[in-house]
């Protein structure tokens, strides 16, 4: 028989396997999408990924972000976003860099004034410089910043809403992943 904490635990440790397991793919997935970016891509948003360097892969995440008035917290893989960031930090299975985060916001009837959202990519609880606001334009992207990560360390996306935006928006981010050599 197991105890109600014994099964917590197995919940918690099945959960961070397979936030592992979904890395993982998006970084194999990210390393044919690394090799496509600077061959045949055009458009605006196609340099992003090349200028992190040739062996960047995509990582990423989405959520519908439900408060707009406090920071929530958005992982590596698709769900809610949270208050609590613990509940949406990812263990780094492999030390490398993180850096071109970039944004796009989707909501109905959209108004956003001189609302936005500020997104920034934290390490282990902390906020690095890697950050992009965004507001009227709903796409956005930090082409000039780097956070390093060694394997074990924690990530997650704070969302920090400035004079209440729009409510309930569909949010997905991306990120250019270097694995250190």
């Amino acid at each position: 028989d197991e105890t109600p904490a014994t099964n917590a635990a197995t919940r918690l440790i099945r959960r961070r396997w397979s936030v592992v397991a979904a890395v993982v793919a998006l970084v194999l997935i990210g390393s044919f999408a690394g090799y496509s970016a600077g061959h045949g891509q055009s458009g605006g948003r196609a340099g992003a990924l090349t200028s992190a360097g040739a062996n960047a892969s995509i990582i990423g995440g989405s959520a519908v972000i439900v408060d707009n008035i406090q920071v929530s917290y958005l992982g590596l893989v698709p769900g809610p976003s949270s208050s609590n960031e613990a509940s949406a930090q990812a263990i780094m299975p492999t030390s490398g860099t993180i850096s071109n985060l970039c944004v796009t916001i989707r909501s109905s009837g959209v108004n956003f004034a001189d609302a936005t959202w500020t997104f920034t990519v934290r390490k282990n609880g902390t906020a690095s410089e890697v950050i992009t606001t965004i507001g009227m334009e709903l796409f956005t992207c930090d082409e000039g910043n780097r956070v390093e990560f060694v394997a074990g360390d924690v990530l997650s996306i704070s969302a920090t809403p400035t004079d209440s935006p729009a409510t309930f928006p569909s949010v997905t981010w991306t990120a250019a992943f270097v694995p250190s050599p």
